[in-house]
């Protein structure tokens, strides 16, 4: 009929409302992230990597990725744990003996200078007693020249020392017996001396040259009376390098016992860092074999300090795993 209404349309049959395979949490996801989404069960998401790697689940909603995840480096390291706690004993013990070394040595080297003063001061007051003392039955020299010959003839050597008598510029005379230093035998020390005095009094120095080191004493000599030549000069002096040579040598067979004392230190310090470290070795090789499916791997414990709590710590991390 012509004013009849339209017939309804045909009713369809409502379907089931299908089960999305796709899991969404937070804003919905673009185009590039939903390629990368697989599917998930309820309350989980999986991430593909550009890679094509699939990621690692997280119930909680939050996606990491492999690139995320830390690796473990490959290879070993440069240098291993081991190596460095040898170096690092080795290298304080070379410290520690090079410091004590140095500091007896640089003592010791003192105290012999210091010696060396002391003796040269002795012989300069046996000098001065002997010239004090005079002749026997007269008790006075005749001359300055005869007692610059009693002071140089009486005076008590010591090991690397050498003695003469100096007038007018010139050695004349020489101990009566043989000394281990011949001050003669280098001529510069004698116009050195003689250049040095001037006046009564006494002086104490150094003569480094021509290849030498000698500590001398130059002590003037002259007497009330009688004739007397225009400069009488008594020298002694002591040999530094002789005198310090024994203490070189020492110096020498201590850096010798030092160099084996450290290759000493350093093989104590690899054994013993070996085995101290070999527990965390065996603690490495064992997490290395726990896996996801294999959790049943348990730490070896041995002995009550900080490695074995560790291992117990981690033991107990696993055993947590493996109810889980």
């Amino acid at each position: 009929m012509r004013g009849a209404p339209p017939p309804p349309p045909p009713a369809h049959r409502s379907a089931a409302p299908r089960r999305s395979r796709w899991v969404r949490r937070g804003p919905p996801l673009d185009s590039s992230r939903r390629a990368r989404t697989m599917h998930a069960r309820p309350g989980e998401t999986f991430l593909r990597s550009p890679s094509g790697r699939r990621g690692s689940r997280d119930t909680e909603g939050v996606t990491t990725s492999p690139a995320a995840r830390p690796t473990r480096l490959r290879g070993r390291p440069r240098f291993s744990v081991r190596t460095r706690i040898v170096a690092v004993i080795t290298l304080v013990a070379a410290l520690g003996l090079t410091v004590v070394g140095a500091t007896v040595y640089l003592v010791e080297r003192a105290v012999s200078l210091e010696a060396i003063e002391d003796r040269l001061q002795d012989n300069l007051d046996s000098a001065r007693f002997i010239v004090a003392q005079g002749d026997d039955p007269t008790g006075s020299w005749p001359s300055a020249d005869e007692a610059l010959r009693a002071v140089v003839q009486r005076m008590s050597p010591d090991d690397n020392t050498g003695a003469i008598g100096i007038i007018d510029g010139r050695a004349v005379l020489r101990s009566g017996i043989e000394l281990d230093l011949d001050l003669t035998s280098v001529p510069g020390f004698v116009t050195h001396v003689a250049e040095q005095v001037d006046g009564p009094d006494a002086i104490i120095g150094t003569y480094a040259e021509d290849g030498v080191v000698w500590r001398y004493l130059a002590a003037p000599i002259a007497v009330s009376g009688g004739p007397q030549a225009e400069e009488v000069i008594f020298a002694l002096a002591y040999d530094v390098r002789a005198e310090l040579a024994e203490i070189d040598g020492t110096a020498r067979a201590y850096i010798v016992a030092a160099g084996i004392a450290l290759l000493v230190i350093a093989a104590v310090a690899t054994i013993v860092s070996t085995r101290l470290l070999r527990p965390l070795r065996r603690m490495r090789e064992t997490a290395e074999r726990v896996s996801a499916q294999a959790l049943t791997e348990r730490l070896p414990v041995q002995g009550r300090d900080d490695v074995s709590e560790l291992a117990s710590t981690m033991n107990d991390m696993l055993d947590r795993l493996d109810r889980a």
